[in-house]
C-alpha cells in the first residue's frame, strides 16, 4: 500500500458524537472555572477567549463533504447538555445557575455554527486530523491562552488542573488492567480516527507490562505549533500520564522528547510500576516489533 502523509489521511467524523464531546468538555471547564474563579470572572474569561475564535477554517470544514451518518434515531435524541450540566453543576455553582451555563455554552462556537449549518445533526464527513482538532480543541486552546494572559503562571496551572482532571476522569471511565491498556495502546493506531490518521507511529515493543513507541510525525503537533504554539504541550501532551494513572494506578509514562516542543520524535514508554518491564520483542505471542 502506498504511503499517505498524515495531513492527507481522512477518517469518518460523526457530528453527533463531536457535538456531545464539545458540550461535555465545555461544561467540565465551566464547572472548574466557576469554582476556581467565580461566576463573574468566568463570564469575562469565556468572552475574551471566544472573541478570538477562528471561524475561517471552521466554515471551510462545514461548507462541504457532509452526508447522512446512517445512524437511525441519533438525530432525534434530546441534547445531552442539560444532563451533563446537571452532573457537573447541579443546581448551580458559586453564582452561576445551570440554566445560565447551558445558555452560554450553547452560544459558544463551534456549537451554534453546527446547528445553523445542519437542520439535523446526524451527519458525518471524511475529515483530516487537523480539521477535527480545530473543531474540538481550538476552544480549549483559547481558554488556556486567556487564562495565561489574565493570570500568568497561576492561569497556566488552572488550565492544567482542568485538563488533567478531565483526562484522569476519562481514564477512569475507560479503566481496566495494565495488559488491557498496553493492548489498546497498540490497537488505537490501527483504527480509523483522530489518532491513527494524525500520527506516524513506530512500535518498538508491546508486552502485557510495557508499550514502547516512537511518533515520527504528528498532526497534533503541526496544528498547535501553527495555531497555538504557547499552549500546545499544555493542551495536547501534558496530561497523558494523568490519563494513564486514571486508567490504572500502576501505569506510568516515561517520555523525554516531543515533536510539540521541537524534538525529532515523541518517545513513549508506558510501563507498569513495580513490575518487571515487558519481554524483549519476540519472546511472547503478545509481543510485536516493527
Amino acid at each position: 500500500m502506498d504511503y499517505v502523509p498524515c495531513e492527507d489521511r481522512r477518517f469518518p467524523l460523526a457530528l453527533p458524537a463531536l457535538v456531545s464531546r464539545v458540550e461535555a468538555t465545555y461544561a467540565f471547564w465551566m464547572k472548574h472555572l466557576v469554582e476556581r474563579l467565580g461566576a463573574s470572572a468566568t463570564r469575562q474569561l469565556w468572552g475574551e477567549a471566544f472573541a478570538r475564535y477562528d471561524r475561517e477554517l471552521l466554515e471551510q470544514v462545514l461548507a462541504s463533504g457532509w452526508s447522512e451518518a446512517g445512524q437511525p434515531g441519533t438525530a432525534d435524541e434530546p441534547p445531552l447538555l442539560s444532563l451533563i450540566l446537571g452532573e457537573y453543576l447541579g443546581a448551580g455553582t458559586d453564582g452561576m445557575e445551570a440554566s445560565e451555563a447551558q445558555s452560554l455554552i450553547g452560544e459558544t462556537p463551534p456549537l451554534p455554527e453546527f446547528r445553523r449549518s445542519f437542520a439535523e445533526l446526524d451527519v458525518q464527513r471524511e475529515t483530516t486530523a487537523y480539521e477535527a482538532l480545530h473543531l474540538y480543541a481550538h476552544g480549549l486552546a483559547l481558554l488556556s491562552e486567556s487564562l495565561i494572559d489574565r493570570y500568568g503562571k497561576q492561569g497556566e496551572l488552572i488550565a492544567y488542573d482542568v485538563l488533567s482532571s478531565g483526562r484522569s476522569a476519562l481514564g477512569r471511565r475507560m479503566g481496566g488492567s495494565v495488559a488491557g491498556f498496553m493492548r489498546e495502546s497498540e490497537e488505537v493506531f490501527h483504527e480509523p480516527g483522530i489518532y491513527s490518521a494524525g500520527l506516524d507511529v513506530e512500535s518498538i515493543s508491546v508486552s502485557p507490562t510495557e508499550h514502547v513507541s516512537r511518533v515520527k510525525r504528528c498532526e497534533w503537533a503541526r496544528y498547535f505549533r501553527e495555531r497555538h504554539p504557547r499552549v500546545g504541550y499544555l493542551v495536547a501532551c501534558s496530561t497523558d500520564e494523568a490519563f494513564g494513572r486514571g486508567y490504572n494506578e500502576s501505569l506510568r509514562l516515561q517520555r523525554t522528547s516531543t515533536l510539540m516542543e521541537g524534538g525529532s520524535e515523541c518517545d513513549f514508554r508506558w510501563y507498569s510500576l513495580g513490575e518487571t518491564p515487558g519481554e524483549t520483542p519476540g519472546e511472547t505471542e503478545e509481543s510485536v516489533a516493527t
